[in-house]
């Protein structure tokens, strides 16, 4: 993990982090509504 500035991303990592970001905040939400009354 972390930044290299001086290195560019690619079409694939883009994508990677999008759908890594989107996981992450599905489960947050999914945990979200299970923890309501």
């Amino acid at each position: 993990m972390g930044t290299h500035p001086k290195q560019g991303m690619n079409w694939r990592g883009y994508v990677a982090a999008f759908m890594a970001s989107n996981l992450v905040l599905g489960l947050v939400t999914w945990g979200i509504f299970m923890v309501q009354g």
